[in-house]
């Protein structure tokens, strides 16, 4: 009688860790396929920019294109950033993640504030957040 119990227990447990791992599974595939369309969408926004700014143009230039399509963005360090979306936190000790296009421009060695005259050298998504 009582190895039967253990029999039922057992497999009691088993199935319980079977259903509690399919279900982690399913939500771990459900989040991957929205970042994966996220990642998509934020791609798609920065071949936009690439294509519409090209390398080389004036941080002067790159502010007009972005102030004519009306694309808010902040400055961040010698950068221009643009917020195109924010992501989940991916661990439990994390916020969510600002993803941004960042404008990136060369400047002269010693100079210590951006100039409207200073080259765009890269466009590129960043992510940024904070975890503890």
């Amino acid at each position: 009688m009582r190895k039967a119990i253990a029999i039922v227990v057992a497999a009691g447990l088993l199935l319980s860790g079977w259903l509690v791992y399919a279900t982690y599974e399913g939500r771990l595939a459900e989040h991957r396929a929205a970042q994966a369309k996220r990642d998509a969408a934020y791609q798609e926004q920065l071949d936009r920019f690439r294509h519409e700014a090209p390398l080389g143009m004036h941080r002067a230039e790159v502010r007009s294109y972005l102030d004519s399509k009306k694309v808010s963005y902040i400055q961040m360090n010698s950068s221009l950033a643009v917020k195109i979306g924010e992501d989940p936190a991916d661990e439990w000790f994390c916020d969510r993640w600002y993803v941004y296009v960042e404008f990136r421009f060369s400047h002269l060695n010693g100079q210590t504030e951006p100039l409207p005259l200073d080259n765009l050298d890269g466009i590129s998504i960043q992510r940024i957040g904070s975890c503890l």
